[in-house]
């Protein structure tokens, strides 16, 4: 279980994370939501240890978390991270050089997924398949846990639509994956917990399956009740 434990966050004067705990066990999806600007990428930061919480700590199956202990999680920022001026196939390439986690078989079984071609330039293709193949890379390691932050950003519906399928799939079987996001519409019918982000704190944590039973509300109706 990857777990975060009363994590505090100040830059200057301004908080911005405030006594966030959350947990993922392998095998779920869950969001992490709310409007831009509530801390949700600095939470992801801290998470793969790019940021260093004032207060708080991380953890995996009760051990703490630190470089030798990340090849257990793979992060997939909004932004693609690889050389954009050469092919997919040589972004693999560098991937399995240095991430001893990378196994060719995932990789090839999302590009199949995908329907990219490995020798194509990422600066040559469309925005859409540039998620896409960002998705690739980090999908590509042979992880217990995916974190993405803001993976429906900017991109057209069929492209988020087949991004959802991805999550869904038996791509990430067995794997926990912590999406945050502030489009949540794609995050209905695919995650099986939210927690809502406001001024920092978990304001609220549900199952979207239980409203929707219980109350007949989407995720769109909690954030307008929470905000």
């Amino acid at each position: 279980m990857l777990e975060a434990r009363h994590i505090y966050k100040h830059y200057g004067k301004r908080s911005v994370l405030q006594d966030v705990s959350l947990t993922l066990e392998p095998g779920e999806v869950v969001a992490l939501i709310g409007l831009n600007g509530t801390g949700k990428t600095t939470l992801m930061q801290i998470l793969m240890q790019l940021l260093r919480p004032d207060q708080g700590a991380v953890s995996i199956d009760g051990k703490p978390v630190d470089f030798s202990s990340l090849d257990q999680i793979s992060y997939i920022s909004d932004q693609f991270v690889g050389l954009k001026q050469e092919t997919i196939r040589y972004n693999l390439d560098l991937l399995a050089r240095y991430y001893p986690c990378y196994q060719e078989g995932r990789a090839q079984r999302c590009l199949d997924f995908f329907q990219l071609n490995a020798d194509d330039q990422i600066a040559h293709l469309s925005k859409g398949n540039v998620a896409k193949a960002n998705l690739l890379m980090g999908m590509s390691l042979d992880t217990s846990y995916i974190l993405m932050d803001e993976p429906f950003s900017g991109i057209d519906l069929f492209t988020r639509e087949e991004i959802s399928r991805a999550l869904t799939s038996e791509l990430v079987e067995g794997q926990g994956v912590l999406i945050a996001s502030h489009q949540i519409d794609e995050l209905e019918s695919i995650v099986d917990r939210a927690l809502l982000l406001k001024d920092g704190a978990i304001a609220y944590e549900f199952s979207p399956e239980a409203v929707r039973e219980e109350s007949g509300q989407s995720m769109v109706d909690v954030m307008r009740e929470v905000y």
